[in-house]
């Protein structure tokens, strides 16, 4: 089981030969894709326009929720955020990634995935070993073979 992080589909958005190579890999990994409602959420608001809004959740929400794949963090996921970060604040040096929206949202993510046992697919290495330091999170940054 995978979700795809939000930097991965912010940069197929910019990008038309990473759009192609995201696509290729939904396309065989379509089984095995689930969306988090935090990346969904993290996509939407960086929607320009209602028009922009509407275009994303054509192309990235609606194919999820019809299948019944949009993954809420329920409320294990908010007690193992609050777990993680305790545990960052306690190694120390990490008060301004503790206070940054999109670091709350990342822990988000990865509690989301650890709740349903999914592989985290993204860009964003730094951040997810610093969670691996803490909890164990699975995640790749290359899309798997099929």
């Amino acid at each position: 089981m995978f979700i795809i992080d939000t930097n991965l589909y912010i940069r197929a958005l910019r990008d038309p030969d990473f759009a192609a190579d995201l696509e290729a890999f939904q396309e065989t990994a379509f089984t095995r894709l689930w969306l988090s409602a935090v990346v969904l959420f993290e996509v939407m608001v960086g929607a320009f326009s209602d028009a922009h809004a509407e275009s994303y959740d054509r192309w990235l929400v609606r194919p999820f929720d019809r299948r019944n794949r949009v993954l809420v963090p329920d409320d294990r996921s908010w007690r193992s955020v609050a777990r993680m970060h305790r545990e960052i604040r306690s190694l120390g040096g990490f008060d301004e990634k503790l206070a940054q929206r999109s670091f709350l949202n990342d822990m988000l993510i990865a509690a989301t995935c650890r709740q349903v046992g999914a592989t985290l697919l993204t860009a964003n290495r730094a951040d997810y070993e610093l969670l691996n330091r803490v909890v164990g999170v699975r995640f790749l940054t290359h899309f798997p073979s099929a």
